[in-house]
């Protein structure tokens, strides 16, 4: 079985639904040509490497969204293993160390799952700045700036059609930002950004309801012991506002009960994902679409050249830790066609500059 399908096969044993994004992919992956400098529907972008550039990164944006989907997946699974269908006992003297690997096993599924999802987005806006012809950068697109596109004076430019489709775009993600439950989507960002780039807010591990009991943080007791005997187990509650500051949160709570959301993380990470897939498939089928409309019609979309325009890297080559210099030489007889034809196509453009 070719490597492709097996991913495919993966995606679906983890539950990730991805028939349109696959349709698109796949369709994506058939277009590029190396003969043809990429895609066929570049062709008015005439200096060579930035067309090579730019149906590089609309092909690899694409297949980035499924890679991310399964990761964010599979980081959320690894945090439902870490809390057991049992629940996590309260930390004892003895079980200390265990209890700050746990925590730090926590804090990777969970930055992993919210940075993943996050990602797929960002991957998904750069496919869709390439299909429609956005001018917007495509090597640094994120989503929550091409949701913000159309306020811009850039979309007054572009033709009827592309007008169209960006005003298309910003309605379908609106649908579904605005889905229940409310606030879900700013939550993501917020979690992603928290994670990623701040000081993380404080865990919450509540007690598991039993019976009539209602869920509580346990911030000390003199005898841990007497909770693991009692079979208390307690599950990890995410913070409702992760774009405060911690101590900002701790102050201005009306109540600390509100700190946190009511339901533990293994079913808010799970639900969150469901909403972030749902809109990947829709937007993905959307796009598929436009580039059938636009290859039908590559006068209606002309790409956006000067605000593709590639800038020169100031950066270096990294040569590792080691500084073994030994070179591997590329053969183009390797199993995924497409990467064949993307290799073929920089060691063309390469060869010409030299």
């Amino acid at each position: 079985m070719a490597a492709e399908d097996s991913r495919w096969d993966v995606l679906a044993d983890c539950g990730v639904e991805t028939t349109r994004l696959r349709a698109l992919i796949e369709r994506l992956a058939g277009d590029f040509g190396a003969d043809q400098g990429g895609y066929r529907q570049m062709a008015a972008i005439t200096d060579k490497e930035t067309r090579a550039v730019v149906c590089d990164q609309i092909g690899q944006s694409a297949f980035s969204i499924s890679e991310n989907l399964l990761e964010a997946r599979l980081h959320q699974r690894q945090l439902e293993e870490i809390v057991g269908p049992d629940g996590v006992r309260f930390p004892q003297r003895a079980s200390a160390k265990d209890t700050v690997y746990r925590g730090a096993e926590m804090d990777m599924a969970i930055t992993g799952c919210v940075r993943a999802m996050g990602s797929a987005l960002d991957c998904l806006a750069a496919t869709a700045i390439g299909v429609m012809r956005a001018p917007t950068s495509i090597t640094t697109a994120s989503f929550g700036r091409l949701a913000t596109f159309n306020e811009s004076r850039k979309a007054q430019g572009g033709t009827e059609l592309q007008r169209r489709a960006w005003q298309d775009w910003a309605r379908l993600v609106a649908i579904h930002e605005g889905l229940p439950p409310t606030g879900w989507f700013p939550w993501l960002g917020a979690m992603r950004n928290l994670n990623i780039h701040r000081g993380r807010q404080v865990h919450m591990l509540l007690q598991r309801q039993k019976e009539t009991d209602v869920p509580q943080m346990i911030v000390f007791d003199a005898d841990p012991a007497t909770l693991n005997r009692d079979a208390a187990r307690f599950d990890l509650h995410l913070r409702n506002r992760p774009d405060l500051p911690d101590m900002r949160d701790l102050i201005g709570v009306a109540d600390q009960a509100d700190l946190w959301i009511y339901e533990p993380a293994t079913t808010t990470l799970p639900g969150i994902f469901k909403l972030v897939n749902d809109l990947v498939e829709e937007a993905a089928h959307f796009l598929l679409s436009w580039w059938r409309h636009a290859e039908r019609k590559p006068g209606e979309f002309p790409p956006p050249v000067s605000e593709w325009a590639l800038t020169t890297s100031t950066g270096t080559a990294f040569a590792g830790i080691s500084g073994i210099t030994q070179r591997y030489p590329v053969s183009y007889g390797i199993a995924n066609p497409q990467l064949a034809e993307r290799l073929k196509l920089a060691q063309a453009l390469r060869e010409a500059g030299t």
